[in-house]
């Protein structure tokens, strides 16, 4: 962000999707489907503007949200914070971040991985994301006792968005929301 004719970082404590709707909502995107990524490191010398920012969501710019300057904190560029935005014609859903679900699927039983992010339903990409851990993961926070994963979209293409590019789930984890994630593309 421009501060004083000055480009700058957002410091990522306290980093989260209402600050995120309101970065995409300023840049022309959905606040809806934002992702808020932290612990990024950005290249390049930069000025660190803002520490502590705490968004309702609803806000139409950053500067209308509470937030602490750096004289009270210190961040480290490894703390920058960062976003992924969506397109302008994402369906909003009543879903909560973390909920996950099977789409398109002949039973109850099998489908395509849906996981929902800031009120948007999205896919999880399989090229990076076909394990036995992420399968049992999926399968044990849905209630079942194991599954497998299946490439290549058996269960049709997805109209949403690919809200998870890379998944990487241990053997014991019981969510989705608990294993390594990107939520952008690199």
């Amino acid at each position: 962000m421009c501060m004083n004719n000055v480009w700058g970082t957002i410091c990522d404590h306290f980093w989260d999707e209402k600050d995120a709707s309101v970065v995409c909502r300023m840049l022309g995107y959905s606040p809806y489907g934002a992702s808020a990524i932290k612990d990024t490191y950005i290249e390049g010398i930069w000025y660190i503007h803002i520490n502590d920012l705490n968004c309702t969501g609803t806000e139409s710019s950053l500067w209308d949200c509470p937030m602490n300057g750096l004289h009270e904190y210190s961040c480290s560029h490894y703390d920058d914070a960062a976003v992924a935005c969506q397109l302008t014609d994402v369906k909003y859903s009543t879903c909560t971040t973390g909920e996950v679900r099977l789409a398109d699927g002949a039973t109850e039983f099998e489908g395509r991985v849906e996981v929902c992010e800031n009120r948007v339903w999205g896919s999880v990409c399989t090229v990076s994301s076909s394990n036995d851990g992420n399968a049992y993961t999926l399968c044990h926070e849905l209630g079942y006792q194991g599954g497998i994963v299946l490439p290549n979209s058996n269960f049709g293409v997805s109209n949403d968005p690919i809200l998870i590019y890379e998944l990487s789930c241990g053997a014991f984890q019981s969510k989705l929301s608990n294993c390594n994630q990107r939520k952008y593309l690199c």
